[in-house]
């Protein structure tokens, strides 16, 4: 037999409860030095009240089980996400009303207070709340606290549920608009595909679906703006392959925290890697650290989402954090491997020696960077401004020189405009 946690139940005192000993010790001296009989027999009940309570609430036990969902499963910075939990009466006994309240990390908004209604032994109650993501990464949703107040408000009692569930926070994603050409590079030699393929326009990768059409090929944004179902028609995967190379390099990158010239270009990964797959295009994300190998993912024979190469690139970058010196370099030699028909560089702080090898890479690719100007990050002495800007200024020319187009961004830049500015800067290789 399990003995009651009176001293649970004692620290769980509330501050009411606290001013009816206090009223009644007072009360009590009062009575014995002025002689008062009907003062003591206030006295005890302001004093005996508060004990009893403290005792009934020590012999509650609670035996519950928490289980949690989200939806959606993975979240998005700026998106809100609907937490669902299943709470299951273990016990034999008939819970109070209780306070259903989920501890959560820095980084995640959310009201998780709720009021759980009493649960008879095996019933279940669900609850719901919504929380908001300011930053991207991995958080631990949990343990939740249920909190126990009896009808006088003269004790509290506190019980914690210790499951925690993990929730994934991916990188905000904008939906950027159509401003490059795609040039084939597969098996029938490089060919620019002029208006029909251009990248960014999904009315001009999709038809309408026609009868043996398979689902899984519905392009479901142009679909819901037309009113009609409408399908990618048939691609080779070798032909169309866009690599997004990112510049997580720590010595790359200056600001903080979300604020940081890391968190917009892996946001512009984020948004360039969903646009060109909406388009039918093979996708591989390089630079974070954990390059796949070629082959390893294929859009055109995967049913589960969780094999999706996009689903996978996000979830990478939802975690991405600065790297060491050499990550760039090793990125740019593994394009190659890749055969890109498209190639989207992401920099941060680089010189002309950082990107020499970068500038003759794919040229039979297109070929399109945005590069930080990290000066607009960080005060800067004078000195260093200048040499900071000169060492971009020199990189920048270098890229266009070789057929790169090339848009500059500083804080608090726009990803879309970034990626439009590029329709209007440099010339195809």
């Amino acid at each position: 037999m399990r003995l009651p946690d009176v001293r649970a139940a004692w620290s769980g005192l509330t501050s009411r409860g606290t001013s009816f000993l206090t009223a009644g010790v007072v009360a009590l001296g009062c009575a014995v030095v002025l002689g008062q009989a009907d003062l003591v027999r206030v006295a005890g009940l302001l004093a005996l009240l508060p004990l009893v309570v403290v005792l009934v609430m020590a012999s509650q036990t609670l035996h519950l089980a928490v289980t949690r969902s989200t939806e959606p499963p993975r979240g998005a910075v700026g998106e809100e996400v609907e937490v669902r939990v299943e709470v299951v009466n273990r016990s034999g006994r008939r819970t109070p009303v209780l306070l259903f309240e989920d501890q959560l990390p820095p980084g995640l908004q959310a009201r998780t207070r709720v009021v759980l209604p009493p649960l008879r032994p095996a019933e279940s109650a669900r609850l719901s709340y919504r929380l908001l993501a300011a930053r991207r990464g991995r958080y631990a949703v949990g343990p939740s606290r249920l909190l126990s107040v009896e009808p006088f408000g003269l004790v509290e009692r506190t019980w914690e549920a210790t499951v925690r569930d993990e929730l994934l926070v991916r990188p905000r994603v904008h939906a950027l608009t159509s401003v490059l050409p795609v040039r084939r590079t597969g098996r029938g030699g490089d060919s620019d595909l002029g208006g029909a393929g251009v990248v960014g326009d999904p009315d001009m990768s999709v038809r309408e679906h026609r009868q043996g059409d398979d689902l899984r090929r519905v392009h479901w944004p142009t679909t819901a703006r037309r009113g009609q179902l409408m399908v990618r028609p048939d691609q080779h995967p070798q032909d169309h392959n866009a690599v997004v190379l990112l510049d997580s390099r720590a010595d790359g990158q200056r600001g903080e925290e979300d604020r940081s010239s890391l968190e917009l270009l892996v946001s512009a990964a984020a948004s360039v890697l969903v646009h060109a797959a909406d388009l039918g295009q093979r996708v591989a994300l390089l630079g974070d650290g954990e390059d796949p190998a070629p082959g390893s993912h294929d859009t055109a024979h995967r049913d589960d989402a969780a094999d999706d190469p996009v689903e996978e690139a996000l979830d990478r970058l939802a975690v991405v954090r600065p790297t060491g010196p050499g990550t760039l370099a090793d990125a740019v030699e593994a394009v190659p491997r890749w055969n890109p028909s498209m190639l989207v560089a992401l920099l941060g702080e680089v010189g002309p020696d950082d990107v020499e090898v970068l500038a003759g890479t794919a040229r039979d690719a297109v070929r399109a960077a945005v590069v930080c100007r990290t000066t607009t990050w960080e005060r800067l002495s004078p000195s260093r401004h200048r040499l900071l800007t000169d060492r971009h200024d020199a990189a920048v020319a270098r890229l266009q020189d070789s057929g790169w187009r090339v848009a500059t961004v500083e804080a608090g830049g726009s990803v879309v405009q970034a990626w439009e500015s590029l329709e209007r800067t440099g010339a195809l290789a």
